[in-house]
């Protein structure tokens, strides 16, 4: 059991910070783009929401409840950055009601758990350990998703230091970037 533990929690850190994979670590990033370390309770409320939309789909699919297709999830991913980045820029000029951010990262925490929910699958050879290894890979997901998000706020603090009132100029660089990636990957769905 530990063994397998451990493969499945490496198997969750590895899947957020595979460059192949890129589209979560940069969901991750754009999600604490606009906050600071004071608001390390927020950031920890909508990483942790991702990650139970993530296992809620992820644990659906291996149970066999539903079938993923494929080229629909691949087109919402990208779908779900680009509505990201924007609401991020539009932070940066009015208020966003934070139940509704919580909100959306859930839901977009499920579909990038069906992204994900085919390669999961075959990895379950067997279906008695379903939840030890739903819990570890979601462990692994998380820890991952809070050290992306810890890097990005040392980062900021520093670049905040340097540059005084120069976040508003951070968060569209950031969301900015994330907007055009996304854009590419979806063209590059559609286009295939």
């Amino acid at each position: 059991m530990g063994s397998a533990f451990g493969l499945y929690f490496e198997l969750g850190v590895t899947h957020i910070l595979d460059l192949q994979g890129i589209d979560h670590m940069v969901f991750i990033l754009a999600i604490a783009s606009t906050y600071r370390f004071t608001d390390w309770r927020k950031l920890l409320i909508m990483v942790t929401a991702f990650t139970v939309g993530h296992s809620v789909t992820l644990a659906l699919a291996a149970l066999d409840v539903f079938k993923v297709n494929e080229m629909l999830v691949e087109t919402l991913i990208p779908i779900t950055l680009i509505i990201t980045a924007l609401v991020n820029l539009g932070k940066t000029s009015q208020k966003v009601n934070r139940t509704a951010v919580y909100g959306l990262i859930l839901i977009f925490g499920l579909i990038h758990g069906l992204g994900f929910s085919n390669f999961f699958n075959a990895l379950m050879d067997d279906r008695q350990e379903v939840v030890s290894s739903l819990f570890a890979f979601n462990l692994g997901i998380e820890a991952a998703q809070i050290a992306i998000v810890l890097a990005l706020l040392v980062l900021s603090e520093i670049f905040d230091f340097i540059k005084p009132k120069a976040k508003k100029m951070r968060v569209i660089f950031i969301n900015g970037g994330v907007f055009f990636l996304a854009l590419q990957i979806l063209l590059d769905v559609v286009i295939d």
